[in-house]
Order: C-alpha cells, then structure tokens, then sequence
C-alpha cells in the first residue's frame, strides 16, 4: 500500500506538469471569468449564468483531462514507468492503481481550485456558493474519476486512441441511459428492447451526477442524495479499476 501512495503522490506531481491540465484549467478559469461579463447583459439571474457556465467549464475539464490522461495510463504496462518509481515496485497493476490514484487525486485538486475561481467571481457579483453548487462541483469530479476509471480499462485492452474514443462514447451514452432504455420499450422489436435493457443496467447512470440545473437555480440538493451518489460513482469506479488490475496482471507474463 505504501508503494502504491508513492506512486501516486509521483504521478500526481508529473501529471500536475501536463499541459492538458494547465491548459485545460486556463481555459476554463478564462470562461468563468468571462460568465461575469456575460451575466452583466441579462436581466437579472446573474448567479444563474455565472454558476451554469462555470460548472459547465468545471465538467468538461475535468471529464477530458480525466480521459485523455486516463486512456494512455496502460499504454507502458509492465514497463518501467516514468520518473523512477520506487525499486519495490514489481506488480504493474499496482502501478496502475498508483498512477490512477495520481489522476483522480489531481482531477479532485484541478476542480477544486476552479470551483474557487468560481467563487470569487460570484463574490465579485454580490453572491455566494450554495451548497448545491458544492455537491455539483463534487459529484463531477466523482464522475470524472469513473470516466478515469473505464478509460484505464480500455487502454489495458486496446490502444490509447481507441480508449479515448471509447471512454468518450460510453460518457455520451451514460447521460442518455433512461432514453435508450425509453426508446426500447417503445420499439417492437425484442432485440432492440434487449439491447436497450442490458446498456442502461450495463453502463453507469452518468445523469446521476448532473445537479448543475439544481445548483443554477438555486435549489436543494439532499446530502444523503450526494454522499448516495458519490459513493455510487466511487464504489463503480473501484471495481472497473479492478477488472483493469486483473487483465493487466494476468497479461503481464506475456510481455
């Protein structure tokens, strides 16, 4: 366990140094700063626009940075991996879980410091995070870490372009869970009624982490539906972690 936090704390600060990171976080801190002045030529609901597109910003940068680091975290599985890692490391799924650790804690620390910028400009126009703007800006890196997690098991699989792809997909399709599983009930054809069925119980129900409307509008969002949520996203994510480990290993003697 100590190795693989090692791991984790070197991989954090390597993927801290990526550009996909500063980047991604320069831009989204330049739309939330942006949603100020935008927010200044409507009618009223300031908080509204600057909340909407500040999450909004908050998610797809942490849903990409997660993905495009994520897909590539296997792609040297086995090998020794970069920036020296500790001599007692000899199990590549324990690299991988370290470096996935590494992910998910910077993913955490990137949303974090963003939801900040957010606060101060909502200060900025005479408001304050609600603590439905909290449990949004939460549940989206919970939901990024997931989308890590399914994004290190296709890159253990296949290459790092198709996992990227693929994890991008399967983010599209875990918001539209209840409408595949609609339009199969609604289609008289039992194989496509099937396939509908075994993709919403298949794929993770990604909708359950989207509170950014309730957080806009100012509504409450139940702590026990957050700590629920989060714990649904966590738990999933541990277990595709998991079956990544497992593949991982059992490939291992054949490199």
């Amino acid at each position: 366990m100590n190795t693989v936090l090692v791991v984790a704390a070197r991989s954090a600060r390597d993927l801290a140094k990526r550009q996909v990171f500063r980047r991604g976080f320069a831009c989204a801190a330049l739309a939330i700063g942006a949603s100020f002045f935008v927010a200044k030529l409507t009618i009223g609901n300031w908080d509204r626009t600057i909340l909407d597109v500040g999450l909004s910003a908050i998610e797809i940068v942490s849903v990409f940075g997660a993905i495009a680091v994520g897909s590539s975290l296997a792609e040297r599985a086995g090998a020794v991996p970069e920036n020296r890692p500790p001599d007692d490391v000899t199990s590549p799924g324990a690299l991988l879980v370290g470096r996935y650790l590494g992910l998910v804690a910077i993913a955490f620390a990137n949303a974090t410091l963003l939801f900040g910028v957010l606060a101060i400009v909502l200060a900025l126009a005479d408001f304050g995070p609600s603590a439905a703007a909290v449990s949004a800006a939460l549940l989206i890196s919970v939901e990024a870490s997931l989308i890590a997690a399914f994004a290190v098991l296709l890159s253990v699989v296949s290459s790092a372009k198709v996992a990227a792809f693929l994890s991008f997909v399967l983010f599209l399709a875990g918001h539209v869970t209840h409408e595949l599983q609609a339009l199969g009930e609604r289609s008289g054809r039992v194989l496509t009624k099937a396939g509908a069925a075994a993709l919403y119980y298949l794929l993770p129900d990604l909708e359950l982490f989207n509170v950014k409307p309730t957080a806009a509008n100012r509504l409450v969002v139940p702590a026990a539906f957050t700590t629920s949520t989060a714990l649904y996203g966590l738990c999933y994510a541990g277990l595709v972690l998991l079956a990544a480990v497992l593949v991982l290993e059992r490939r291992a003697p054949e490199r």
